[in-house]
């Protein structure tokens, strides 16, 4: 509905409870092919956001394309059921990308993209937007100058971002695609104010996305930044929503939910989501999640030395998940992608009394 402002539960949540033969399959065994893989196809980036929380891995690498398209042909023959490629630099940076969405969704997978949408040209746009299910746009600001401060860019970049949302906005609507076009806005000191929400809002009316999502910020253990905003601000925030719904043609999504669960902090003793996502990065590496990049003692395998099933099913994955096991989750990330699915998991692992009432 235009102009909604709500909690979005299936943003904001988790949907393993969408997919009950894999947890079954993992309450019987402890393990299941995943549902999700997040996949890097470069580590290069375009922008030098200030929030980024994996420039240290930054380089030059791409994912080689013969292996990944074994790779997603084999992942949809296991019954994993998305990709969405992302990873720790810009997806559109590398040059099959577009073949790589189009493959995917031919093999029988969901599939979706994280951008910042500067590189998202017409070209890319005509190839991918018919076979994604969702693509989400960063934003972070609602004038030229705070987004070149933000993502350390000339301002040009603003409005190239908001044409390219535009054409794709169009493009959705000329050719009647299914794709969910999403926009994301996150907060951190040099943006959590009402005036640039205001931007934000005014902008998106003219570029027509359908929703816009309202995202806290979450450390990563490798990064020395200190971008979280206080309670107060998340609150102040909050009202400042509230009173510019009405200004919105699109849906907003206020993140409550995963303010709530990073200042919390993990309540289970270990991640029992890493059979459920994992991630590949630029140099083909499958990974438990972020928390792992670079290094190898945590890497189940390479797709360019195996295939995918042979790696999941394969002992280096195991002994992985026993290390995960052993060290537990003190030192993971505040309200990472598992964290929802995990506190749902101990639930299931852990009942409570009346649980078995409706």
């Amino acid at each position: 509905m235009a102009g909604e402002y709500k909690e979005n539960l299936i943003i904001d949540g988790h949907k393993l409870h969408l997919h009950p033969d894999k947890v079954v399959q993992w309450q019987k065994t402890g393990d299941c092919y995943p549902i999700h893989i997040e996949i890097g196809v470069s580590n290069n980036c375009n922008q030098d956001c200030v929030f980024c929380a994996l420039d240290f891995t930054r380089g030059k690498k791409n994912i080689e394309t013969g292996a990944m398209l074994r790779a997603l042909e084999d992942m949809a023959k296991h019954e994993v059921r998305s990709v969405m490629f992302g990873g720790e630099g810009e997806p559109t940076i590398h040059r099959d990308l577009g073949l790589f969405v189009q493959k995917a969704k031919e093999y029988g997978l969901d599939v979706a993209l994280t951008t910042n949408g500067v590189g998202f040209t017409q070209k890319l746009q005509e190839q991918c937007l018919p076979h994604l299910s969702w693509v989400k746009f960063s934003i972070d600001a609602g004038t030229p100058e705070m987004y070149s401060k933000i993502h350390r860019v000339p301002k040009k970049h603003f409005s190239i971002l908001m044409e390219n949302i535009s054409n794709s906005s169009k493009l959705k609507r000329e050719k009647n695609l299914p794709v969910t076009l999403g926009t994301q806005f996150l907060m951190i000191p040099q943006s959590s104010n009402k005036e640039e929400l205001e931007g934000v809002i005014r902008e998106l009316n003219a570029a027509k996305p359908d929703y816009l999502s309202i995202k806290p910020y979450s450390d990563h253990p490798k990064s020395e930044k200190e971008l979280i905003v206080d309670d107060n601000t998340y609150k102040k925030l909050e009202r400042s929503l509230w009173e510019l719904k009405s200004k919105a043609n699109f849906e907003i999504i206020f993140r409550k939910a995963s303010i709530e669960r990073i200042q919390e902090g993990n309540k289970y003793p270990e991640c029992y989501g890493a059979p459920f996502i994992s991630l590949i990065d630029s140099g083909g590496n499958i990974l438990p999640c972020n928390l792992f990049y670079g290094m190898e003692e945590f890497t189940y395998g390479n797709i360019n030395e195996k295939s995918f099933s042979e790696i999941w099913e394969g002992e280096k994955r195991k002994e992985v998940l026993d290390k995960l096991r052993g060290i537990g989750v003190k030192n993971c990330r505040s309200g990472c992608r598992c964290d929802a699915g995990n506190r749902y998991l101990h639930r299931l692992k852990k009942p409570q009394p009346h649980d078995s009432f409706s």
